[in-house]
């Protein structure tokens, strides 16, 4: 599978991670491939709309590694653009990060285009759904609310993890992640789309 559209990438200018860069290049019809955010703000500026932003952290420190990601994530300002993080190891301590994906070494090309791909569905289904709102909304019609409750989430900083389509009790998955991770729960797509938006 291959992704038609314009992808932005950052990553550390002596990163030795050429192969997997190679590959992906081979599979997104037009890669631009930079090493600091600065020229990713020249890209936003064109003509051309992204359909993601990637951050790759291989060969690169933490700290580098999160204020690339910090800088991608002010970059596109009124742009609605996924960032995709794909980060060396896992993170040893919570980080202030907020991308729409993280992804972690050794990642398959392809896994990252299915990750664009599902992030560009999501989008447009957020966006269906705030078109069908703003419509019912503007014949002064009550907008429908799911049937049955989204159990979980707050409102703080933390990421989050939805689980669609599952019933059940998740005080394991909770156990594991502990606090740092908050477990939404939606039995149906349409409730989880209600939610996303």
């Amino acid at each position: 599978m291959s992704l038609t559209g314009t992808v932005a990438a950052l990553r550390s200018k002596g990163s030795s991670n050429d192969g997997f860069w190679g590959d992906l290049r081979d599979k997104i019809e037009r890669l631009h491939v930079f090493s600091r955010v600065e020229e990713l703000s020249d890209l936003l500026q064109g003509p051309d709309i992204l359909q993601a932003i990637v951050v790759d952290g291989y060969d690169m420190k933490i700290e580098d590694f999160v204020g690339l990601v910090r800088g991608a994530e002010r970059a596109p300002s009124k742009h609605d653009i996924p960032l995709v993080c794909l980060a060396e190891h896992s993170f040893r301590k919570p980080e202030a990060i907020r991308p729409e994906a993280i992804l972690t070494h050794p990642i398959p090309p392809i896994t990252v285009i299915n990750q664009i791909h599902s992030l560009a569905r999501l989008k447009t289904k957020k966006i269906e759904a705030s078109v069908r709102t703003a419509a019912l909304e503007g014949l002064d019609i009550e907008v429908p609310r799911p049937a049955m409750p989204i159990s979980g989430g707050c409102a703080d900083n933390r990421p989050a993890l939805l689980v669609v389509g599952m019933r059940g009790s998740f005080s394991q998955i909770e156990s594991v992640l502990g606090a740092k991770v908050q477990i939404v729960t939606a039995l149906t797509a349409d409730m989880a789309n209600l939610y996303l938006g």
